[in-house]
């Protein structure tokens, strides 16, 4: 059996960069561009179970909003029956937390 990317609309989906609580973050490729994207998936179940619409709405509205050199660029947001994806800039060079440590 030949394995099969995982894919959400253009995106496939390759390997996690991280995770966390309430999200997964995968290394994801465009099929169209072949540009490199981060993207956060949210569990929708587990961010309803603890009331964390109104703070996802308002994480995905600042993104929005925001346009800086220094603040990541949301490409944009996809939901199917279990998470919502943040398509979001690719940066690398390791956790900015690490950094400041």
């Amino acid at each position: 059996m030949k394995f099969r990317p995982e894919r959400i609309g253009r995106y496939e989906l390759r390997q996690t960069l991280g995770a966390g609580a309430f999200a997964k973050v995968k290394y994801a490729v465009d099929t169209k561009t072949k540009v490199a994207y981060a993207v956060k998936m949210l569990n929708r179940a587990a961010i309803q179970r603890e009331g964390l619409q109104h703070q996802l709405r308002q994480e995905i509205d600042a993104l929005r909003l925001l346009r800086h050199e220094n603040v990541m660029q949301l490409r944009e947001v996809l939901r199917d029956k279990e998470h919502t994806y943040l398509v979001l800039e690719l940066l690398t060079g390791g956790e900015l937390f690490a950094s400041m440590v």
